[in-house]
């Protein structure tokens, strides 16, 4: 009797379980639809932002993701790291981690700045970097802003996040933005700009990182929500199976139980 209540009870647990993983999978699937449109609307404003900066001139080097661990450019260097504050998606986290350790050792050794948004990533590294700038995944762009502005020419700002190519497939790569003295004004351009041309530039390149990076946390949030949705569709099917198996075993303990009971019957009634 005691082995069918702990059955019946595990079985509530598990079921409880998946009431949890279905909705949580739900919810991810909405975010994921609304996160997709708000990817979309970021591609747009970089792209505005970049032709802005294409009328003045052009970046000698363009800045193109890059999974191979080079050096950069002499200088000082900001690096993005892009995680997610919340866990149950799979493996998106750990991937930014195990990618983040791979090239951690070439980053030590230059002049680089760490500022991570998104906890997970900033806390299974906490052991590897001294000191560090952790954001939330809803940052406020004001202090990005006067990082860049105060940001000297030769600074170099790359961006750790995973990107999103489609429902199968998304891995963690590293885009670096071109630098400040990497840009070659058009010569048409020398004159006839109000404001200053060096004045309208610093502006609108602070405009063209703070829309590179906010493109990269909407396809990072595209690839959270993506991963989690598919990580809760797995754990509730694991928990349903759990479920089925956990009832076959409660129904065969209540079958011998009943079958027990009526050998019993049996048994007393041929005795009188």
């Amino acid at each position: 009797m005691s082995d069918l209540k702990s059955l019946l009870l595990r079985i509530n647990s598990v079921n409880s379980t998946k009431k949890i993983t279905r909705v949580t999978q739900m919810i991810a699937t909405s975010k994921l639809r609304h996160s997709k449109a708000a990817l979309a609307a970021a591609h747009r404003y970089k792209d505005e932002v970049l032709g802005s900066l294409y009328r003045l001139g052009r970046f000698a080097e363009a800045g193109i993701p890059s999974n191979s661990k080079s050096d950069c450019a002499a200088g000082r260097e900001v690096l993005f790291v892009l995680s997610s504050d919340k866990g149950l998606c799979g493996g998106y986290n750990s991937s930014i981690t195990k990618y983040f350790r791979m090239i951690f050792p070439d980053l030590s050794r230059r002049r680089v700045s760490f500022c991570f948004i998104g906890k997970k990533v900033a806390l299974s590294s906490k052991f590897l970097v001294d000191t560090m700038d952790v954001l939330e995944s809803e940052m406020d762009f004001a202090s990005v802003i006067d990082l860049i502005t105060t940001a000297g020419d030769e600074v170099t700002f790359s961006i750790l996040y995973t990107r999103f190519f489609n429902a199968m497939t998304m891995h963690p790569e590293l885009l670096r933005i071109p630098t400040r003295d990497s840009f070659i004004f058009h010569e048409s351009h020398m004159c006839g700009l109000e404001p200053e041309r060096d004045e309208l530039f610093a502006f609108l390149y602070g405009k063209y990182v703070c829309a590179q990076l906010y493109e990269c946390l909407k396809e990072a949030k595209v690839s959270e929500n993506m991963s989690r949705m598919f990580a809760m569709d797995a754990a509730t099917k694991n928990a349903q199976d759990v479920a089925d198996d956990l009832k076959r075993l409660y129904n065969r303990g209540r079958q011998e139980k009943i079958t027990r009971e009526l050998v019993e019957v049996v048994s007393g009634a041929e005795v009188i």
